[in-house]
């Protein structure tokens, strides 16, 4: 049985993962121009009217839903998140 890449396992520091890690999200973040495109966090009432929902479906979802960050005590939506949730509602 030979070693492929999908099967190879690697040691790494601590400090060598967060260095992965951290230039993985910079490219992640960055649309070509070398700036990174801003996310917003919206209320429940603007992400319900975006996706067509009930605020009281988004609060009882929000625990599995992709795009929903909770601050402090309170949720927001990704805008950016929401996007890429209906887009893929509609690959589905």
């Amino acid at each position: 049985m030979g070693i492929t890449a999908d099967s190879m396992l690697v040691t790494l520091t601590v400090s060598d993962l967060r260095e992965i890690v951290r230039d993985e999200v910079k490219a992640a973040l960055h649309n070509g121009n070398g700036h990174a495109d801003p996310d917003k966090l919206l209320s429940v009432a603007e992400a319900a009217k975006i996706i067509g929902q009930s605020k009281m479906w988004l609060y009882r979802k929000s625990t599995k839903l992709p795009f929903a960050v909770r601050v402090g005590r309170s949720i927001k939506f990704s805008h950016k998140g929401i996007q890429h949730w209906i887009e893929s509602q509609r690959r589905a």
